[in-house]
């Protein structure tokens, strides 16, 4: 069984009934012109699926009568569906309230209606009954056509009011007659009222501010509204009609408007909704809220679109991503960083205990220095981690000098692991436009890792470069390598390949992809080498 859902509330059921070769649809509530619309559409896409023309409705739960509805249904959909269905002959057996018979005599408005569908020549069949029993039993018979007759009634006693069923078809047959009676005097009058029905159309339809077109079978523009046009970036309509509407779409998108536009109009779905990009005239993007459905015209199929211009919600959704985004990477990066600059300091403090009153001095710049690091990484968090190379306060600075200053504090971890630190200078000066802070956290994360994967005894290697006039930075350890399966996330944001320092120390999979931005943010590049049990090389080319 296909059900349908309009919000929570379950609103009609389709069912084809492969035993009688009939579709049952039901509607277990009032419904509105959009959920009719929905149900019928459902209930032809089933129809066409099993090659069923016969059709029992079940409108007993579905309230008084809406002209709107009946309109809709009888000059719009049911000529339309009996022609989807053809050479087959769409038979419809109406199943009807007793209330709702008696609105076709109390309500002349939608009694007439009414009788004028059935007063006209038709491409399907219909009768209206009381009884499910007596509506199958009609839709398995081969009767003659009543395409052109009055619906045939047929009500049990107790609702009857006394009306005999002959009463109910002779008065249906008047009010045909009557109908007819009054068509050729009321043709002007019509002819008036669609003329007024087309100019207000018009009028909504130019002076929406949302965009509207109106396509063809072949996805053609035959008509685009000045809202439209504009958002397109054109200043006429011209330049729009006559193009295919696919020849806008955005090329990563144009597949996934493409596969909506053939499932509307191959009658799979009765409308749809997407969200989707277009480019202008210009080329600069569109993005876009798409509504589309079928219509008839004249007896010619045609799509009509509204077109809700979405860019500036768009762009503002990826701007609060970003700023999420970078908001969580500096915290995160704060929480990992300040922790080398804080153990530094407490190992000062340490070795100031022990240490003679002379060496004090030395201590206290190393303590200096680490504190100043913890304020740097501090700030960037009120900067709400925006590291983009604007904010990049950028020196030209002897490098040798910057990397033997920088290494002090990590000579007093080096020495309390009994690791050596050695620095590889060459002997011209090399020169590097660097962010002295921020850059000082590759340092501080490439060297404090393979001190953690470096057994005593070991040793880590800093060596500075120059390549093609180009500097090239080289940390260098004999520690206990990285495993290959490693290898391909060692840069991911809170990687995976994380594992516990030899002493046991944590490690939040931050350090490498911390260090890969600020390197890329300096125009440089990162590349690591490794094999397990023998050490670790990063090669870093700015």
């Amino acid at each position: 069984m296909e059900d349908a859902r309009v919000g929570t509330a379950l609103v009609y059921s389709v069912k084809y009934r492969p035993r009688q070769h009939a579709l049952a649809l039901r509607w277990l509530k009032t419904y509105g012109l959009q959920e009719l619309q929905e149900s019928y559409h459902a209930a032809l896409i089933l129809a066409r699926r099993h090659g069923c023309a016969r059709w029992l409705l079940d409108s007993r739960r579905a309230g008084p009568i809406d002209l709107q509805v009946t309109q809709w249904l009888t000059q719009v959909f049911l000529p339309w569906a009996a022609d989807q269905l053809a050479p087959q002959v769409l038979r419809l057996a109406v199943l009807c309230a007793p209330a709702r018979l008696e609105q076709l005599h109390t309500d002349a408005v939608v009694g007439e209606a009414v009788a004028e569908a059935f007063a006209n020549p038709h491409p399907y069949h219909t009768r209206i009954f009381t009884t499910e029993a007596e509506a199958v039993e009609w839709l398995r018979s081969e009767g003659s056509p009543v395409s052109q007759e009055v619906a045939t009634l047929s009500r049990d006693p107790s609702a009857a009011k006394n009306c005999s069923l002959r009463a109910e078809n002779a008065a249906l047959r008047a009010q045909a007659r009557r109908v007819r009676a009054n068509r050729t005097a009321g043709s002007q009058q019509t002819a008036d009222d669609d003329q007024q029905q087309q100019v207000s159309f018009r009028t909504v339809f130019d002076s929406s501010p949302l965009g509207q077109k109106i396509t063809s079978s072949d996805l053609t523009i035959r008509q685009a509204n000045p809202a439209l046009v504009a958002m397109l970036g054109s200043t006429h309509a011209d330049q729009v009609k006559g193009r295919r509407i696919l020849d806008f779409a955005h090329p990563q998108h144009r597949a996934d408007w493409s596969r909506a536009q053939q499932q509307l109009w191959a009658h799979e779905v009765p409308y749809f909704t997407l969200n989707t990009c277009l480019v202008r005239l210009d080329g600069s993007p569109l993005w876009c809220q798409v509504h589309s459905v079928l219509f008839l015209n004249e007896g010619q199929e045609l799509g009509y679109t509204t077109l809700i211009n979405t860019t500036e919600h768009t762009k503002l959704q990826a701007s609060l991503k970003r700023l999420y985004d970078s908001q969580e990477a500096v915290l995160h990066m704060a929480a990992h960083d300040v922790r080398n600059p804080l153990a530094n300091i407490k190992l000062a403090v340490e070795l100031l205990r022990r240490e003679q009153a002379g060496e004090t001095s030395t201590y206290l710049a190393i303590i200096e220095q680490a504190a100043a690091q913890a304020e740097a990484i501090v700030k960037d968090v009120l900067y709400l981690g925006q590291l983009d190379e604007g904010q990049l306060h950028k020196q030209l600075l002897d490098f040798s000098a910057y990397l033997d200053a920088y290494l002090d504090t990590h000579r007093l971890a080096a020495q309390a692991k009994e690791v050596s630190l050695v620095l590889e200078l060459p002997s011209q000066v090399v020169w590097a436009n660097l962010d002295p802070n921020k850059f000082g956290r590759v340092v501080d994360n490439l060297v404090s890792n393979a001190l953690k994967f470096t057994p005593a005894g070991g040793r880590v290697t800093v060596c500075l470069e120059e390549l093609a006039s180009r500097p090239r930075l080289v940390v260098q350890d004999t520690g206990i390598g990285i495993p290959a399966k490693y290898h391909a996330h060692l840069f991911d944001k809170f990687s995976t390949a994380t594992r516990k320092g030899l002493a046991g120390e944590y490690t939040t999979g931050l350090g490498l992809f911390i260090t890969q931005q600020i390197v890329r943010l300096h125009g440089g590049r990162i590349q690591v080498e490794s094999r397990e049990n023998e050490g670790t090389t990063f090669f870093i080319d700015l």
